[in-house]
């Protein structure tokens, strides 16, 4: 999160994380992934799948950039690492929690979720075979 540094009012970011343009080329296919995904549901199996796979999407984007978020902070050592290892958990038991409330209410099928959730291997994938050619 950035900070106010100096008289200037200038905002400064978090210092730089390696492999940072990464993460964020994979969250952006993996968000990518679901949404294609929900609109071939919508197209072959109506809007309520389509629904169940755009949640599975977004749940699978945000899964991803939170877990990136825990690896930074725990990766460069900030004081608030702790905090960041017991989200941890909690990112998984609220992923679990909300998955299982989706299924339950009827809201959306499990089949339709676990499809927008495979966004997550396929535009992980994806990004790392579209990346940017190594200069050397």
């Amino acid at each position: 999160m950035p900070r106010q540094t100096g008289t200037t009012g200038r905002r400064e970011t978090e210092p730089p994380f390696p492999g940072e343009e990464t993460v964020r080329r994979a969250i952006a296919f993996v968000a990518a992934s679901g949404a294609l995904l929900a609109l071939g549901a919508v197209a072959l199996y109506g809007t309520r799948a389509a629904l169940g796979v755009a949640i599975g999407g977004v749940l699978a984007a945000a899964n991803l950039w939170l877990l990136a978020r825990m690896a930074r902070a725990v990766v460069l050592g900030t004081r608030h690492r702790r905090l960041w290892l017991l989200a941890g958990f909690a990112k998984l038991a609220a992923l679990l929690a909300v998955i299982w409330l989706l299924m339950r209410s009827g809201v959306v099928g499990g089949l339709a979720l676990a499809i927008g959730y495979g966004a997550l291997p396929l535009g992980i994938t994806v990004s790392g075979l579209l990346r940017p050619s190594w200069r050397t």
